[in-house]
C-alpha cells in the first residue's frame, strides 16, 4: 500500500492522521538509527545522521493493521516528520526544513502478519521395529496456525544414537504448509542378518520450527530388536538299528530368515555316552550347517558282538550355543538292539532246565531250547560218558548235530532220546551228560547253556541176611551159660 503525508508547513501544527489507532505513541516510532516497536523497516531504510540534517534512503515501511490510503504522521523522537512522495519535511519547534529523499518514491506501507501461533510435537514416545521386519512410524503435530499470510514452516529433526540400524523418511526437515496438520516419519529397521546384535535404539529429535514453537513432547525412542534366533530341532531315523553293522542318523533342523539360512551356523550337541556298542560320529560339536542348508546330520552306528547284553539307547541333544535356540524336540533317542539270541542244551523235551533226573528204565530225553532266528542254525553235540550196558539211544547217538529252524518263534528241538535198562545191579546209578557247540548258522545264535545233564538211578536194593534180634541173643546166652554149668560137673565127675 503506498502513503502519502501532507505537507503541514514550518509551525508545529496538529497532525492530520488518516488512522489514529495504527500511529498512536510510542508503538509507531520510527528512530533514526533502527526500526522500532510498531513499524518494522524493510527492503534498506537507511538511516543517518549528518550535519546538515536527517536524509532517509529509499525504503519500504512494514506495519500492523489494515492501513487505508491517506496522509501519516510518523513521530520521530520529538521531531514529527512529514513524508510525502519527494521530501520529507521535518517539523520541530525550532523551526523546519525540507530534506529531499535519496529516491523520489513515496513510502510503501505493507501491512505485517499475524504472528504463528503453531506448536509441533512427536507422538507416540518409542517405538519398536525388528530388523528386516515392518516399520514403525512416528507422527509429527502441528497445532495452532501459520501466521496470518500463511507462510509454511519448517520444522528440522535429528537422529541420535544407534542410527545406522534404522532409517527415517522424509528427511529433514519437514514443510507444513498448513496447521493444524500432520506429518509422518516412516521408520524402516535394518535388514535382516546371521549377525547376533541383541537389541539397540536411537531417538528422533525435533528441532525449533522456523516459525511458531515447540510443545512438551519433542522425542520419539526407536527400539530395534535383534530378528529371533534360528531354531534348531533334532530327529533320529529309523527308531532302531541292530547291532550288528545298523545306522540311526540323527538329522539336526533349522529354521530362520532367509539372510539367517544363508549364513553358516555352528550349532553346539550334547553327544551320546561312550559305549563298545556303538560308534558314532555324533560326538563332534559344533556341528555346522553349511551356508544355505537348513539340515546337518550324524551318525551312531551299531557294533556287533556274540553277547546277550540287551538293548541300548542312544540320544543326541542340542545343545545352548550363540544364533538358535533349541526348538523342539530338542533331543532324539534311537535304539541300538542285540540281536542275540539264546540257545540251551536242555535236560527234558521242554523247558530250559540244566539238568533232571529219572529211576532206571525209564527215558532220558535231550534238546535244545532255539531261539526265533531269520534263518536256521546247526549245532553238534556229544554225550558223555558211554552208555551202560543196557542203555539205549532210541534218537541220536553218542554225537551228531541238531538244527533250530529258522522260525519267528521260540522252540525246543529233541536232539537225544535214551531208554534205560530196568536192571537187578544194586548201585547201578549213572549220570549222562549232553553239550552242545555251534556248527554253523547265524552268528547271533548265541550258546548260553552248552550242557545238560541226565541223572539215571537206580531202583536196586541188596539182599538181607536175617538176624537173632534182641530176644534170640538173650536165648543164646542163657543156652551158653547152661552148656558152661554142665561143663564144670562133667569136670569134678
Amino acid at each position: 500500500m503506498t502513503l502519502t503525508a501532507r505537507n503541514l508547513g514550518t509551525a508545529y501544527p496538529d497532525p492530520i492522521v488518516a488512522n489514529a489507532a495504527f500511529l498512536t505513541a510510542p508503538n509507531n516510532v520510527l528512530g533514526p538509527t533502527s526500526a522500532q516497536a510498531g513499524a518494522t523497516v524493510l527492503d534498506g531504510i537507511t538511516p543517518i545522521m549528518p550535519a546538515s540534517g536527517i536524509k532517509v534512503a529509499d525504503f519500504t515501511l512494514n506495519v500492523p493493521g489494515s492501513v487505508p490510503a491517506g496522509s501519516y504522521f510518523l513521530g520521530l523522537s520529538s521531531v514529527l516528520l512529514n513524508i510525502t512522495g519527494t521530501t520529507c519535511d521535518d517539523i520541530d519547534p525550532g523551526g523546519a526544513s525540507d530534506i529531499p529523499l535519496l529516491s523520489p518514491t513515496p513510502l510503501t506501507v505493507t501491512k505485517l502478519a499475524t504472528p504463528a501461533t503453531a506448536v509441533f510435537t512427536i507422538s507416540p514416545a518409542s517405538v519398536t521395529v525388528t530388523e528386516g521386519g515392518a516399520t514403525g512410524s512416528a507422527t509429527v503435530t502441528c497445532t495452532g496456525s501459520l501466521d496470518s499470510s500463511g507462510t509454511p514452516i519448517t520444522v528440522p529433526f535429528t537422529l541420535s544414537g544407534h542410527t545406522g540400524n534404522f532409517s527415517v523418511a522424509p528427511a529433514s526437515p519437514l514443510t507444513f504448509a498448513s496447521c493444524p496438520s500432520t506429518q509422518t516419519l516412516t521408520i524402516t529397521p535394518r535388514p535382516a542378518d546371521a549377525i547376533v546384535q541383541g537389541t539397540v535404539s536411537g531417538t528422533i529429535t525435533l528441532g525449533t520450527p522456523s516459525a511458531g514453537s515447540l510443545g512438551t513432547a519433542t522425542t520419539t525412542n526407536v527400539t530395534v530388536q535383534d530378528s529371533p534366533p534360528q531354531t534348531v530341532t533334532v530327529a533320529v531315523s529309523p527308531a532302531s538299528a541292530t547291532e550288528e553293522g545298523g545306522v540311526l542318523t540323527y538329522t539336526f533342523t533349522r529354521s530362520g530368515t532367509p539372510a539367517q539360512i544363508a549364513a553358516a551356523l555352528n550349532v553346539n550337541i550334547t553327544p551320546p555316552a561312550s559305549s563298545p556298542r556303538y560308534s558314532s560320529t555324533c560326538t563332534t560339536s559344533p556341528l555346522t550347517f553349511a551356508a544355505g542348508s537348513t539340515t546337518t546330520t550324524c551318525t551312531v552306528t551299531g557294533t556287533g558282538n556274540t553277547a546277550i547284553d540287551g538293548n541300548v539307547n542312544v540320544t543326541v541333544s542340542v545343545a545352548a550355543g550363540t544364533g538358535y535356540v533349541a526348538g523342539s524336540p530338542s533331543s532324539a533317542t534311537g535304539t541300538i538292539t542285540d540281536n542275540d539270541v539264546p540257545v540251551l542244551a536242555v535236560a527234558g523235551a521242554t523247558g530250559t532246565a540244566a539238568s533232571a533226573s529219572v529211576t532206571e528204565g525209564g527215558t532220558v530225553t535231550f534238546s535244545v531250547a532255539c531261539p526265533a532266528l531269520a534263518s536256521a542254525a546247526t549245532f553238534s553235540y556229544t554225550v558223555t560218558p558211554a552208555l551202560t550196558t543196557g542203555d539205549s539211544f532210541s534218537t541220536g547217538s553218542a554225537s551228531g548235530s541238531v538244527t533250530c529252524p529258522e522260525s519267528p518263534t521260540s522252540s525246543n528241538v529233541v536232539a537225544v532220546v535214551i531208554s534205560t535198562i530196568n536192571d537187578s545191579v544194586v548201585g547201578n546209578n549213572r549220570t549222562y551228560t549232553f553239550t552242545i557247540s555251534a556248527a554253523g548258522g547265524p552268528p547271533n545264535a548265541v550258546i548260553t547253556q552248552a550242557s545238560a545233564t541226565f541223572a539215571v538211578l537206580d531202583n536196586d536194593a541188596p539182599t538181607q541176611i536175617p538176624t537173632l534180634g534182641a530176644f534170640g541173643l538173650g536165648l543164646m546166652g542163657l543156652m551158653v551159660a547152661l552148656i558152661g554149668v554142665v561143663m564144670q560137673r562133667r569136670r569134678r565127675g
